[in-house]
């Protein structure tokens, strides 16, 4: 009893010392086991960005444009790079932007937490979803704690509101600074993350109508309007750039009729109308789909309009059924966690008026994964972890936001204590397993590391060659480390993805003549393609660029293994007849 009222007394006081403590301790622990199992990208987009900033890509004065985060980002990075060139800030920025979101969760959750037992219970809900996220660092999940935390700050506040003007100024400050920082890395992360919480703020804001404290509330939404500026100030950086003035609108209508279209080729008539009106074949389709789009003739804005225009689109209910396949393919699929710690919250605080507010967040995070299937794409296997982790934290905090019910007599004192610490023993045997699983990621992502530096190291490359990454045909997440050294080799890897729409890879297509990877493969001499066997896309992509050279330059494409590995494979093309036909 006495640990509980000093419990309650520190939940009164702000910047209790017990509580921050407490959520410091989680949030280092969960790092720190990350860390001992080794840290890793999530997916290759942070080491391109990385690369950007780090001038691998492109020149010193382009390093500002990050093309996934805002340019706001890529300025402050710019900055501490001439500062300390020597240093990682790009991870440094990303592992504290990761940090900072998870630490306001957590926070915000023993906030709530009425005795020993609960901040047990929330120590290691932090530990079982945090420990994965900062294993495999990504943006969007770092955008997405950011934003959360700083929603979940609002829903503590509503509960248990703060009794000091300075405790309550500092939240709104922290919740500000959160959601825009969160912005800045990613806005529909950080969207999202404010969306996954959301309906727990109407709720809460129902119940406690009338003790609600307004400030935190308005910096919310000022943060909101705030980010909003952002991201047009962002829009306007790009359009008066040198060189980037179309890449934004173009970048979108690529994206629009390739990775978030959902086409529906079995309506044939209208299919062929939406590729006569691009003036595209049906490999025109698949190069786009597939990443090949750096020719800016056959792949202009105003084609990718038209055909984006007219393309039949699959119904919406065969893209929730695309979700849930993939969703339910991931091996490590952490669905199944987040009820489990909902039940245990609601028997340790004895409330089933609080499932009310699980089922509310339940139906919320659905809602999201369903309009991102819809609205974007149905693959986001990267984001499960601090998706899940944002759901299960959300629910947490509707039961734990809750008024403790009436102390039971003692003749039920026992039967509860026996309660509550089998559901202690189930969820740190849950934790346990799940940090294990992170360990086992780690050692496999080692032995596929170390097979990729085995290959690398026996390929037969040239002074001058350079090897285009097309799609995702290189493990570029695991092979480069964060906070370790870039291998100066990689400086001849250019990828096919977004970044190859913008004026980055100007030096590799100065060097070409032209901006067609596809062309430069067959003609350039030194210039191979690299395939990831493990993924076999090689012979697709090989028709592809058949067809690709027999359509657009009159060529038959004669494709040559180079180099054959445990996990890596290289090609180069040469072009039949010898008569280098029309660049576009």
């Amino acid at each position: 009893m006495a640990f509980i009222t000093a419990s309650k007394r520190c939940i009164a006081a702000e910047g209790c010392p017990r509580t921050v403590s407490t959520a410091l301790l989680v949030v280092a622990s969960a790092f720190a086991l990350a860390s001992l199992a080794g840290l890793e990208y999530r997916i290759n987009d942070d080491v391109g960005m990385r690369f950007i900033a780090e001038a691998i890509i492109g020149e010193a004065g382009q390093s500002q444009f990050l093309i996934f985060q805002n340019v706001l980002v890529g300025l402050l990075l710019q900055a501490l790079y001439a500062i300390a060139p020597a240093l990682p800030w790009y991870d440094l920025l990303l592992a504290a932007g990761t940090v900072a979101g998870a630490l306001l969760c957590e926070l915000a959750l023993l906030r709530l937490c009425t005795n020993l037992r609960e901040m047990l219970f929330c120590a290691a809900l932090g530990l079982t979803f945090f420990t994965p996220v900062f294993h495999a660092l990504q943006f969007t999940a770092s955008a997405m704690l950011l934003g959360a935390g700083a929603t979940l700050t609002l829903v503590s506040l509503m509960s248990v509101p703060a009794n000091t003007r300075l405790g309550l100024w500092a939240a709104a400050a922290a919740i500000v600074v959160a959601f825009v920082g969160a912005a800045a890395v990613r806005f529909q992360g950080a969207l999202l993350g404010m969306l996954l919480v959301l309906p727990l703020v109407a709720l809460f804001g129902v119940i406690r109508r009338g003790e609600v404290q307004w400030a935190p509330v308005a910096a919310l939404v000022c943060a909101f309007l705030a980010s909003l500026l952002l991201q047009g100030w962002d829009n306007r950086y790009y359009a008066n750039a040198p060189g980037w003035e179309t890449f934004r609108e173009h970048s979108r209508e690529v994206a629009r009729a390739g990775e978030y279209a959902f086409p529906d080729r079995l309506q044939r008539q209208r299919w062929e109308l939406a590729l006569a009106a691009a003036r595209w074949s049906e490999n025109d389709y698949l190069a786009l789909s597939g990443w090949l789009f750096q020719n800016r003739e056959v792949f202009s804005t105003e084609r990718l309009k038209r055909f984006s225009n007219l393309a039949p689109a699959r119904p919406v209910a065969e893209r929730l059924g695309s979700l849930s396949r993939r969703v339910l393919a991931v091996p490590e699929n952490p669905a199944w966690i987040v009820p489990v710690f909902c039940l245990a919250a609601a028997l340790l605080r004895r409330s089933l008026t609080g499932m009310a507010g699980v089922l509310l967040s339940v139906v919320a995070a659905l809602g999201a994964a369903a309009a991102m299937a819809v609205l974007f794409k149905s693959g986001f296997r990267h984001l499960l972890w601090p998706f899940y982790g944002v759901v299960a934290l959300t629910g947490t905090a509707a039961i734990f936001g809750q008024r403790p019910g009436a102390p039971q007599n003692g003749s039920r004192a026992p039967e509860q204590g026996m309660v509550a610490a089998a559901v202690l023993v189930c969820v740190a045997g849950l934790m346990l397993s799940q940090v294990r699983e992170v360990f086992a990621r780690a050692a496999s992502s080692d032995e596929l590391r170390r097979r990729v530096d085995h290959d690398v190291a026996a390929w037969p490359l040239r002074p001058d060659s350079v090897v285009i990454v097309w799609d995702h045909n290189f493990p570029f997440e695991t092979w480069v480390r964060p906070f370790r050294a870039v291998d100066p080799m990689l400086r001849r890897f250019p990828h096919l993805n977004a970044p190859s729409l913008s004026p980055l890879l100007k030096p590799f297509y100065a060097q070409w003549g032209t901006s067609d990877a596809a062309w430069a493969m067959c003609h350039v001499p030194g210039v191979l393609r690299v395939a990831d066997d493990r993924l076999g896309l090689a012979e697709p992509q090989t028709r592809v660029l058949e067809s690709w050279m027999r359509e657009h330059y009159q060529e038959e494409a004669e494709v040559i293994p180079a180099f054959r590995g445990e996990v890596l494979s290289l090609y180069a093309c040469r072009a039949l007849p010898a008569e280098t036909g029309r660049r576009q």
